[in-house]
């Protein structure tokens, strides 16, 4: 147990050697130059849209949050992702889906009615996932609590 989360390890050079067939880099974070490695998400994943469904589940449960106010009454949800590489990736992830996600320098919105339901419907967010920020009103309530709430 790593804190608040639950990590698995295990060592096997022949896992790893088929992991690095799949994907170049799993470093996602900036190097020292400002530059950001060319890290890929699988063709597998695009097309299909049960495997990009599966996919952005994990990825937005992790670094995804919802919100919803008087301007946004079926939500926003946000997704942060500072590596412009993978940002492009995830929004083709989204649009296999049907999903019509905006971007900017270090996250995706996802904010017009349809995609959040298809959001809801397709994709949701792990049933452990809470909301994390202590700042919030919502803090320690379920994501899907907080999607579901968003349509009534």
């Amino acid at each position: 147990k790593c804190g608040s989360a639950k990590s698995v390890r295990f060592f096997s050079a022949k896992i790893a050697r088929e992991l690095f067939t799949q994907v170049f880099t799993f470093r996602t974070l900036q190097f020292s130059d400002n530059s950001y490695p060319k890290c890929k998400i699988p063709e597998e994943i695009f097309n299909s849209e049960s495997f990009s469904s599966c996919f952005l589940r994990a990825y937005c449960s992790c670094d995804g949050c919802i919100t919803y106010d008087s301007s946004h009454i079926h939500g926003v949800i946000d997704v942060a992702c500072h590596n412009p590489y993978l940002l492009t990736q995830l929004l083709s992830c989204f649009n296999t889906l049907g999903i019509k996600a905006t971007a900017s320098n270090n996250h995706i919105r996802v904010y017009r009615k349809k995609s959040l339901f298809i959001f809801r419907t397709k994709i949701r967010f792990l049933e452990a996932s809470t909301i994390s920020d202590s700042r919030s009103k919502k803090f320690g309530l379920r994501k899907n609590a907080v999607l579901d709430s968003c349509f009534p």
